[in-house]
């Protein structure tokens, strides 16, 4: 229907209720559709080399449902689709209809093409720089539905979504709704790079270099999808402490600024004034706020990271290698660790694990309490991930997703990075060199057998505590196998009375 972006996407969910569409020739209304037929229809358009609304079986359509020519003068709508739509006139000009449709009270308000529609009420046309859709375009505090996604750029200017998100509506930013995209880029050169290596080594033969990397594309996708499930996920996590957390994003805010690698005004991010509104509202950055610093953040950290030699650490070679489809590292695991770009490839995924996990101002406030440089934040951080074995804490607490309330799970996750940020903390503080592998070997053992003897270690009070904790935990989470009672014990690992216990337990704690 014109576009691969509206398309595909209105084929992820057979449970969808398309109930209209615009694109630059038609408009479409579907006042009372039926999901499983038109979810057919549409796949039987999307499979067409080339389509149109023009292409869709109106018998599909519910009754008083039609596909409009936008060049027409006038819309004669039917009681059917003006009752649904909340329009009282009988007729409409397209883009009248157009601006209706922008403004309807719906689930889900998707942007599947090039175009600006919305703009914050503070700004002029000029300031969405979209002349062709200034007719069309309507403010942000007249939208109604509940969430907004961006399948195309610049759907919203980002003053538009600032305006939407603090009066309660539900969006990221086009770049993260995008970013699959870049990373799929991403994975493909990088792919082809490793196979052309081992196809010259002789592992692959080139003549099968095309069905070998088509044979990998949905173990790609999976990477992907992966990739940006964390990267959304650290979004929301970091929204629900955003109004806590505002001090630390302010201070963020302000160490980039000195370093030239942020221009407030050119982000539309709050200054100094606003944020004392927020603050005074007790409200924190918004989630498209969060994006832009999220991007930034993990733009320093990366370089910081590159310009280091934690890169080069043997024990990052895993990392690398679990960037690859499984082929290729069946293929040839030493050529993968042998890329040309592999030092940036594992400071991407270091940098991207680190923000999206610990949230975008962890580097720079845990830079300010020890007084270390980045990288060596990043070490601690990684030390700490393997000793405690934090990927399956984080893997139980995925494991419930549409099984339990999202705001459950994002409140596992955060006490899950308040108790690494305390520990990646102690480790820095210590003596003990920042070497990831030595420290996992002296740690992780002990660490694991503690797990399994924390009633015995905690005094009694905090084991009731603790006992009523995961209790709550798990009714919660309806997961009896959840191990949240490792968050609870990892959070006292600062104690004096906890350190006695560590060091009585493994005699190599120092």
């Amino acid at each position: 229907m014109s576009g691969d972006g509206f398309g595909n996407g209105m084929l992820l969910s057979r449970h969808t209720r398309l109930i209209a569409a615009f694109n630059h020739m038609h408009i479409f209304i579907d006042p009372d559709p039926d999901t499983a037929r038109s979810w057919d229809e549409r796949k039987r358009l999307f499979d067409l080399p080339r389509s149109t609304w023009k292409d869709y079986d109106p018998a599909v359509l519910s009754k008083g449902g039609g596909i409009f020519e936008r060049s027409a003068k006038s819309i004669a709508l039917s009681p059917e689709a003006r009752r649904v739509l909340g329009i009282q006139q009988e007729n409409l000009a397209p883009n009248q209809l157009i601006q209706a449709l922008l403004r309807q009270d719906v689930d889900l308000l998707w942007f599947g093409g090039i175009g600006t529609y919305i703009k914050s009420k503070h700004e002029t046309h000029n300031d969405a720089g979209d002349r062709a859709n200034d007719s069309l375009r309507v403010n942000a505090d007249t939208l109604r539905a509940k969430v907004i996604g961006e399948g195309a750029n610049l759907g919203l200017t980002q003053r538009g979504r600032v305006e939407y998100a603090l009066l309660g509506g539900r969006l990221n930013t086009d770049a993260i709704d995008n970013s699959a995209g870049v990373d799929t880029s991403d994975h493909e050169v990088n792919i082809k790079i490793g196979v052309d290596d081992q196809i010259a080594a002789g592992r692959i033969p080139a003549a099968e270099r095309t069905a070998f990397l088509a044979s990998m594309t949905d173990e790609v996708e999976n990477l992907v999808l992966r990739d940006n499930y964390l990267q959304t996920q650290g979004l929301s996590v970091a929204e629900a402490e955003a109004p806590q957390a505002l001090d630390r994003h302010v201070r963020l805010m302000e160490v980039l600024e000195r370093r030239g690698r942020l221009d407030r005004a050119v982000e539309f991010l709050p200054d100094a004034e606003l944020i004392a509104q927020r603050g005074a509202n007790r409200k924190g950055l918004t989630r498209p706020e969060l994006a832009v610093l999220l991007a930034h953040a993990k733009m320093v950290l990366y370089d910081e990271l590159l310009a280091s030699d934690l890169p080069d650490q043997p024990e990052l070679q895993t990392e690398l290698l679990a960037y690859f489809p499984s082929r290729m590292r069946e293929a040839g695991p030493e050529i993968l660790k042998a890329h040309r770009l592999r030092r940036e490839i594992i400071a991407a995924l270091v940098t991207n694990e680190v923000v999206n996990r610990m949230g975008p101002s962890f580097i720079q406030d845990t830079e300010a309490r020890t007084s270390r440089n980045a990288p060596s934040v990043a070490r601690a951080y990684l030390i700490t991930r393997d000793v405690f074995d934090l990927p399956e804490i984080w893997n139980s607490i995925e494991a419930l997703d549409n099984k339990t309330p999202a705001n459950t799970q994002i409140r596992l996750l955060l006490a899950v990075s308040v108790a690494a940020d305390q520990a990646v903390r102690w480790f820095m503080r210590s003596s003990l060199p920042l070497d990831i592998g030595a420290r996992v070997r002296q740690f992780q053992p002990g660490i694991r057998a503690l797990a399994g003897q924390v009633s015995q270690v905690l005094p009694e009070s905090e084991r009731r505590l603790a006992a009523e904790r995961q209790a709550r935990h798990v009714e919660a989470g309806r997961n009896k196998r959840l191990k949240i009672g490792i968050a609870d014990w990892i959070k006292r690992l600062h104690r004096p009375a906890m350190g006695r216990q560590l060091i009585a337990l493994d005699g190599r704690f120092e």
